[in-house]
């Protein structure tokens, strides 16, 4: 007999016994194998052996998801915003160094008014290259924004705020939270941008990433999770850093009339290449050594040599010469397109 020319209760019945009491799952010999790679084939795919692309060196890399929290009111978005304008100008950000490229920011939380206000001053040959989407009064269709990225091909996005992005409605629900981020991940893997996210902190102090607001499920969605905090100056800020890619880093900067300016954290990377950029073409190893220790930057040859290997290695640098006596090696910065100052003073 159907359940539809049946008792409604005895229906009712029959629909509960089903949910509780499902079919069995199919046996193992019907069920296909895990589709599996021999790792000596992954070793040789060469987009799996890429080197990071980085957007902000050590911060933000292209096709991640990361998030820069801290308590409300410390310049989480005042901060981002000077990093959008350097970005799309395809200049340093504190010492740190940067690929240019659009922006996209997702505005939740601060409204039309005073977003123009965060970038009125913006040279306006750089701001039709930051698009902006506002709206206090719903979040955005997430199929919406992952069309604007791959219409856009932004280097950077920025979504303000995560809570009201994911309008997780318990915010210590582990399960709601990964369910809420595993489409900002996979945005962020397809289209290869660089996906910030702002949020708050815990009341409680927490190390390694742990004093992010919520459920403890959201540190591990995130392959860089940045602390924002106040440092010794009522303008300096202190950027505590965990990422899966370069593990802990700190970055100190003080905000002055003219932007950021890094006092501590800075890598030696970002200092080799910025002092390779300030020196021209055909520097040796010798050579640029000296500047970095006339610019009161301790390090050894072995590092300076490393560091510009890495930048070679990453697309920032050239090398010509065989690296014997009569021959040495000697370096070059690859030419950038260096776009305007991005705000006024």
């Amino acid at each position: 007999m159907s359940t539809t020319s049946m008792d409604p209760e005895l229906a009712e019945y029959e629909r509960l016994a089903a949910e509780l009491n499902p079919a069995p799952k199919a046996s193992r010999a019907e069920v296909d194998p895990l589709e599996t790679q021999p790792l000596a084939e992954l070793l040789e795919d060469p987009a799996v052996l890429a080197p990071a692309e980085w957007i902000v060196r050590p911060l933000f890399e292209r096709g991640t998801l990361s998030v820069i929290y801290g308590p409300g009111k410390i310049g989480k978005s005042t901060m981002l915003a000077d990093i959008a304008g350097h970005v799309i100008a395809g200049r340093d950000w504190a010492g740190q160094s940067v690929t240019g490229g659009p922006v996209l920011w997702v505005d939740l939380e601060q409204g039309r008014r005073r977003l123009a206000r965060t970038f009125g001053s913006m040279d306006r040959t750089l701001a039709g290259q930051l698009h902006v989407w506002s709206d206090l009064s719903a979040r955005p269709d997430l199929s919406r924004v992952w069309r604007t990225i791959e219409t856009l091909q932004p280097a950077l996005v920025v979504m303000d705020s995560l809570a009201k992005l994911c309008q997780v409605e318990e915010e210590n629900d582990n399960a709601a939270w990964q369910r809420a981020l595993q489409p900002l991940e996979a945005m962020a893997r397809a289209n290869r941008a660089a996906v910030v996210v702002i949020d708050h902190d815990r009341k409680g102090e927490g190390e390694h990433g742990r004093a992010l607001r919520g459920a403890s499920s959201k540190l591990a969605a995130f392959d860089a999770a940045i602390h924002l905090k106040r440092a010794n100056t009522p303008t300096g800020r202190r950027l505590e850093m965990v990422s899966r890619e370069v593990g802990d880093f700190t970055l100190t900067v003080d905000r002055t009339a003219d932007g950021y300016r890094a006092t501590s954290g800075v890598t030696a990377e970002c200092r080799v290449l910025a002092a390779l950029r300030s020196l021209g073409d055909a520097v040796t190893v010798k050579v640029l050594h000296h500047h970095l220790e006339r610019q009161g930057f301790t390090v050894s040859n072995k590092t300076v040599a490393a560091r510009l290997s890495d930048a070679v290695e990453n697309g920032h640098a050239t090398v010509s010469g065989t690296g014997t006596k009569n021959d040495p090696k000697v370096y070059a910065a690859v030419a950038r397109v260096v776009l305007p100052v991005p705000f006024a003073a």
